[in-house]
């Protein structure tokens, strides 16, 4: 019986602590992460059931403790919690309960010791291991300094401790998310609405994570949720809509836009999305129609404009007739909004889909000089004097795009391939192997890594190796069965070779540049197979697909390979 006593006895004494430090501060002491529910009392958090049970200090010491305490208190009413500190250090030279560590800690958070803060927080915890307080704020200051994966330990601490801790849920939630775990933060979320109802801000931060990994279905009925608690918000619908229209669920896109139109039949955002309905529809007329319904008023921005020009964009790789609608809506955005580099980048793409390089380049070009951190301009650009055959500037185009983005893969292909065809082989292998480092199943890299090795006939074997797995995981592309076949070639393999080879060409046919080299290569093997009729058959194919190939003609004039 007086072990009990002495036991809640304690149990009071380390409560009074932090009601003591409570009422001098007169503001609360504890830290719990941004959630909707109401807090919980100390009292209410705590449970003494697994607390550890320190030696009962003697009333002379716990006078002095508290003396210590209501001075470092003081001092960090004054701001100055350096002096704090040393107090709440003197107080547990008298007293090691856990109130103090975690005063203590708190101090040294404010003075940005992050590793002390942990430490003496790690001490509450040690000291009352079910004090949900103390594991709280531990876990608050695992996050302030980026140690995440403490932080949802600590959490889930307290979910063993307090199966129903909305702090816990609310953070744990919040941490999945920062560390890119959708689908673990949306449970979470999941299971705090369950304990507090529909709530918006949760609701909300779920429909973030649905629209995050393009599951719109799944996010439309969060938005559904929401209009429940709030039915006359208007943007709220309007988003319901969007959402609708990216699942391709028309019949609900259309249904909810019959309400809006009933609202307001002149909103120009509401008739921007009867355009995208009708777009999606493929009734460019209609969409139209109603896109320039919206584009008449003064009142529709920037934002609003880009967005019609885009959807008109992409509608055109399936009506061609859209293409100079979006072209003349991004240069009437450049007329009002000179400075914005948005219109140039999409009036890029114009060019791209419309094989107009100068328009595309003049374009992407402008984007560089307005936003010169963009490495997808600087990447553009590079492909595109490439094309051009203008190598110099290609190479200097993509090196400032790897400048910006080292690791981008793309970038270091395209680069690669670019010193490459300027026979600069030492410096195009190089960066080829920096590719392969980052990703080193990537079958565009493989196929022209090992391409560049087989016409240098150096390496063969490995190259095989690299064009196997290209072809692999695209066994169609001919691009990748003409490299094989190549490689085969110079392996002296030539039944090999002719297989792959003249499985390109049928697949390819008679297109472009490309389409000459792999009629070219085919007569090559035919001519090592020693039917050199074939040979010469597809060696006059190739010349009338590329009249320029001089080391082609030899071959034709001569009858033989050089």
């Amino acid at each position: 019986m007086g072990d009990r006593i002495q036991k809640e006895e304690m149990k009071y004494q380390r409560i009074s602590y932090l009601g003591l430090l409570s009422s001098l501060l007169g503001v609360s002491l504890f830290i719990f992460p941004s959630c909707t529910a109401s807090k919980q009392t100390p009292e209410e958090v705590r449970s003494p059931k697994k607390s550890q049970v320190v030696e009962q200090p003697h009333p002379k010491n716990r006078d002095l403790a508290v003396q210590h305490l209501i001075e470092g208190s003081l001092q960090e009413l004054k701001g100055d919690y350096a002096k704090a500190v040393l107090e709440y250090q003197d107080a547990l030279r008298y007293d090691q309960d856990a109130a103090i560590y975690y005063v203590l800690s708190r101090a040294y958070l404010n003075l940005g010791k992050s590793y002390l803060a942990v430490e003496n927080g790690k001490e509450a915890v040690h000291v009352d291991p079910e004090n949900l307080i103390y594991r709280e704020h531990l876990a608050q200051i695992y996050i302030s300094a980026g140690e995440i994966d403490s932080a949802l330990q600590e959490y889930q601490e307290i979910l063993k401790i307090d199966p129903n801790s909305i702090e816990a849920h609310c953070g744990l939630a919040r941490l999945y998310q920062q560390r890119a775990k959708p689908l673990e933060a949306i449970a979470m979320y999941k299971k705090l609405l369950n304990r507090i109802g529909p709530e918006w801000e949760v609701l909300y931060q779920i429909s973030r994570l649905y629209e995050n990994l393009q599951r719109f279905a799944e996010a439309a009925e969060i938005y559904q949720e929401m209009l429940s608690i709030d039915p006359s918000n208007l943007e709220l619908k309007k988003r319901l809509v969007e959402t609708y229209l990216r699942a391709g669920k028309l019949d609900s896109a259309l249904a909810r836009l019959d309400e809006l139109l009933d609202l307001d039949r002149t909103n120009p955002s509401i008739q921007v999305l009867v355009g995208d309905l009708y777009l999606q529809k493929n009734d460019s007329e209609k969409a139209l129609e109603n896109y320039n319904t919206a584009l008449k008023q003064d009142s529709v921005g920037i934002e609003t404009r880009l967005h019609i020009g885009e959807a008109l964009l992409q509608q055109s790789q399936k009506d061609s007739t859209l293409v100079e609608h979006s072209r003349s809506l991004f240069e009437d955005i450049l007329k009002r909004w000179s400075g914005d580099w948005r219109p140039y980048w999409y009036l890029g793409f114009v060019g791209l889909s419309t094989r107009n390089d100068s328009l595309s380049l003049a374009n992407f070009k402008k984007v560089t000089e307005l936003n010169p951190r963009s490495t997808e301009a600087w990447y553009y650009v590079g492909t595109l004097y490439f094309r051009m055959e203008l190598h110099d500037s290609a190479a200097r185009a993509f090196e400032q795009s790897l400048k910006i983005n080292g690791g981008n893969v793309d970038a270091l292909g395209a680069l690669a391939l670019t010193y490459d065809s300027m026979k600069r082989h030492e410096d195009s292998d190089r960066i080829y192997e920096q590719a392969l480092k980052l990703d080193l199943h990537n079958h565009i890299i493989l196929n022209n890594y090992s391409y560049s090795l087989a016409e240098r006939g150096i390496q063969l074997e490995r190259a095989l190796q690299m064009a196997k797995e290209a072809v692999e995981k695209q066994p169609d592309n001919s691009a990748y069965l003409d490299t094989i076949g190549w490689i085969y070639f110079k392996l002296a393999k030539y039944k090999e070779a002719k297989g792959y080879i003249e499985k390109a060409v049928l697949l390819r046919g008679t297109s472009g540049e490309n389409g000459a080299a792999l009629h070219e290569h085919l007569g090559d093997v035919y001519y090592k197979l020693n039917k050199k009729e074939k040979a010469m058959e597809y060696w006059k194919r190739a010349q009338e697909l590329n009249q320029e190939n001089e080391q082609l003609k030899n071959k034709i004039e001569c009858g033989i390979l050089p």
